[in-house]
C-alpha cells in the first residue's frame, strides 16, 4: 500500500508530495540515477579545474621564489 504526504516548511506552507511505503518505479529510479550521475560528473570537473588552478598557483609561487633568489 502506498501513502503520500507533504512536509510542512518552516514558513507553514506545505511542500511537494512525498511517497512513503513504495519502491521507486523504473522511471523514477532512472531519473534519480541520471541526476546523481550529473552531480558526480560536475563535481569531478570542478575538482579537475581546482587541481589545474593549484598547479598554476604553485608554478607562479615557485617562479617568484626563483626570481628572488630563494630557490
Amino acid at each position: 500500500m502506498a501513502f503520500q504526504y507533504k512536509i510542512r516548511s518552516l514558513d507553514g506552507t506545505l511542500g511537494e508530495m512525498k511517497k512513503f511505503g513504495v519502491d521507486e518505479t523504473q522511471e523514477e529510479k532512472t531519473e534519480r540515477l541520471v541526476a546523481i550521475n550529473a552531480q558526480l560528473a560536475y563535481e569531478s570537473v570542478m575538482k579537475d579545474l581546482r587541481i589545474v588552478e593549484l598547479n598554476s598557483n604553485q608554478a607562479d609561487l615557485t617562479y617568484q621564489l626563483m626570481m628572488k633568489g630563494v630557490l
